[in-house]
Protein backbone atom coordinates (compact mmCIF):
# COMPACT_ATOMS: atom_id res chain seq x y z
CA UNK A 1 0.00 0.00 0.00
CA UNK A 2 1.46 3.22 -0.87
CA UNK A 3 2.26 5.71 1.15
CA UNK A 4 1.86 3.91 4.36
CA UNK A 5 4.75 2.62 6.57
CA UNK A 6 5.49 -0.69 8.21
CA UNK A 7 5.79 0.04 12.21
CA UNK A 8 6.10 -1.60 14.86
CA UNK A 9 4.06 -0.95 18.13
CA UNK A 10 4.04 2.41 19.01
CA UNK A 11 6.32 4.09 21.09
CA UNK A 12 5.69 7.33 23.71
CA UNK A 13 7.24 10.20 23.66
CA UNK A 14 9.60 11.30 25.84
CA UNK A 15 7.13 13.28 28.06
CA UNK A 16 3.81 12.32 28.49
CA UNK A 17 0.19 14.06 29.70
CA UNK A 18 -1.48 12.25 32.27
CA UNK A 19 -4.08 11.23 29.22
CA UNK A 20 -0.79 9.62 27.45
CA UNK A 21 0.64 8.04 30.53
CA UNK A 22 -3.06 6.31 30.88
CA UNK A 23 -3.08 5.37 27.13
CA UNK A 24 0.68 3.13 27.53
CA UNK A 25 -0.13 2.44 31.41
CA UNK A 26 -2.39 -0.24 33.21
CA UNK A 27 -3.43 3.51 35.03
CA UNK A 28 -6.51 5.08 34.84
CA UNK A 29 -6.27 9.09 34.83
CA UNK A 30 -7.84 9.04 38.51
CA UNK A 31 -5.20 6.43 39.44
CA UNK A 32 -2.34 7.92 38.23
CA UNK A 33 -3.77 11.67 39.95
CA UNK A 34 -3.96 9.62 43.60
CA UNK A 35 -0.87 8.44 42.68
CA UNK A 36 1.08 12.06 42.69
CA UNK A 37 -1.47 12.87 45.34
CA UNK A 38 0.04 9.95 47.62
CA UNK A 39 3.57 10.90 46.84
CA UNK A 40 4.18 7.67 45.11
CA UNK A 41 5.33 9.52 42.15
CA UNK A 42 7.65 12.22 43.05
CA UNK A 43 7.68 15.69 41.50
CA UNK A 44 11.06 15.99 40.16
CA UNK A 45 12.11 12.81 39.55
CA UNK A 46 8.96 11.24 37.74
CA UNK A 47 7.11 14.30 37.21
CA UNK A 48 7.03 18.05 36.31
CA UNK A 49 4.78 20.68 36.59
CA UNK A 50 4.65 22.99 33.53
CA UNK A 51 1.97 25.88 34.43
CA UNK A 52 -0.82 24.01 36.54
CA UNK A 53 0.03 20.64 34.06
CA UNK A 54 2.03 17.41 35.48
CA UNK A 55 4.10 16.35 32.58
CA UNK A 56 5.62 12.77 32.79
CA UNK A 57 8.73 11.60 31.63
CA UNK A 58 8.33 8.25 30.02
CA UNK A 59 11.78 7.01 30.87
CA UNK A 60 10.97 7.90 35.08
CA UNK A 61 7.78 5.96 34.78
CA UNK A 62 9.59 2.61 33.02
CA UNK A 63 12.14 2.42 35.84
CA UNK A 64 9.30 2.73 38.31
CA UNK A 65 6.94 -0.04 36.98
CA UNK A 66 10.40 -2.06 36.26
CA UNK A 67 11.94 -1.37 40.05
CA UNK A 68 8.44 -2.76 41.21
CA UNK A 69 7.62 -2.46 45.20
CA UNK A 70 11.78 -2.04 45.66
CA UNK A 71 11.69 1.18 46.32
CA UNK A 72 11.67 2.74 50.04
CA UNK A 73 8.72 3.34 51.83
CA UNK A 74 7.02 6.55 51.00
CA UNK A 75 7.95 9.80 53.45
CA UNK A 76 5.67 12.64 53.39
CA UNK A 77 6.96 15.45 55.32
CA UNK A 78 4.30 17.87 57.80
CA UNK A 79 4.43 21.35 57.78
CA UNK A 80 5.22 21.56 61.34
CA UNK A 81 8.54 19.21 60.61
CA UNK A 82 8.85 15.25 61.09
CA UNK A 83 7.03 13.09 58.73
CA UNK A 84 3.72 10.89 58.13
CA UNK A 85 4.43 7.73 60.28
CA UNK A 86 7.23 8.75 62.67
CA UNK A 87 11.16 9.59 62.72
CA UNK A 88 12.90 11.30 59.88
CA UNK A 89 15.14 7.96 59.16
Amino acid sequence: MAGQSIAGPSRPKPYLSIRDLAGFTPWTEQAIRTMIAKGIFCEGEHFFHVGRRPIFKWEAVVLFIERGEERSEVRIQLRRGGFVGGSET
